[in-house]
């Protein structure tokens, strides 16, 4: 966040912390309806109260909604930008904010509730496609390595995928769970030659998705300067 921040960038983030917000809540002296949320209430944790960890000045939004046992459950949003940028930011995408005391309140969830979840859904896809949660070391070198490799894992198999939807565009639509978990592990045979490079693939004509992932993976090895033949049993003909 401070390397953000000392670079001049206005952030409107989530706070990492369910237990963290949930303390910060019950310093809010004053919470306010959300109209375009029924249930939601906003607040901002009060100035005094905000700790001293940024370069620039941050503010503590708070965000609470009943849930199915009618008990509160809490967010915090971290917020830099002054009312007049947030203000400049809803009017270029459309959003209509009341002229009220509360505009910067109400403008500052709309941002956030505007997040196009993509990182998210790349997180959970890396969680369960390449079991990035299940590996751990002790060592904080090794951790870090680790997480390096999970990202050259993540984006390996986002380039393949682009690949190889070059002449197929049904594996555009492929996750990473989906690709690992079934594309990936379609059977068949590698053959090197005496200096090991592949000079031939050959792939399981019963297994479900040869056929799909054959004519691409004919096309985009066909390319390489050392894999020119292809066995019959590829998947289709």
């Amino acid at each position: 966040m401070n390397w953000l921040l000392a670079r001049g960038y206005g952030v409107i983030t989530k706070e990492f912390s369910t237990a963290r917000a949930r303390k910060l809540a019950k310093r809010v002296h004053e919470w306010r309806d959300d109209p375009a949320f029924v249930g939601r209430q906003v607040g901002w944790l009060p100035i005094e109260e905000e700790p001293e960890d940024y370069v620039r000045p941050m503010r503590h939004l708070l965000l609470r909604l009943p849930n199915d046992d009618g008990k509160w459950e809490y967010a915090a949003l971290l917020v830099s930008l002054r009312l007049e940028q947030v203000v400049s930011v809803c009017q270029q995408m459309g959003i209509e904010l009341p002229p009220s005391p509360d505009c910067l309140l109400l403008a500052a969830v709309r941002l956030y509730d505007l997040r196009g979840g993509g990182i998210e859904t790349s997180f959970r896809e890396d969680k369960q496609g390449l079991g990035i949660t299940k590996r751990g070391k002790k060592r904080f070198e090794a951790q870090r390595m680790l997480r390096l490799l999970g990202s050259l894992a993540h984006n390996l198999v986002i380039w393949a995928r682009s690949w190889l939807a070059q002449t197929c565009e049904t594996l555009q639509q492929y996750g990473i769970v989906r690709l690992v978990r079934d594309l990936f592990h379609v059977s068949g045979f590698l053959r090197f030659n005496r200096h090991g490079r592949l000079k031939k693939v050959a792939l399981n004509q019963a297994a479900p998705l040869a056929k799909l992932i054959a004519e691409p993976l004919r096309q985009l090895l066909a390319r390489s300067q050392h894999c020119r033949y292809f066995g019959p049993n590829l998947g289709c003909k």
